[in-house]
């Protein structure tokens, strides 16, 4: 689904490009641009998705290697 989103962006960035280089209609440009933002707005969505399960996973490991260290020191 990443790679999917992250492709999807870079399209409609070389669209812009293409359209900018070759003088096109404002109008094109601002529905390009608009298309654009949407897909910055999926990606950051993403990447805040990915962050909160990492830092669960984080959380998880460490209190079970807290408990685990415990275990060990008292023997």
């Amino acid at each position: 689904e990443e790679e999917k989103i992250r492709l999807g962006y870079e399209k409609k960035f070389k669209r812009l490009k293409d359209l900018n280089r070759k003088g096109a209609e404002p109008e094109k440009l601002q529905a390009t641009q608009s298309s654009i933002k949407k897909e910055l707005t999926k990606i950051n969505i993403t990447i805040r998705s990915i962050d909160a399960m990492s830092n669960k996973v984080h959380k998880l490991r460490d209190n079970q290697l807290q408990s685990e260290l415990t275990k060990l020191i008292q023997g």
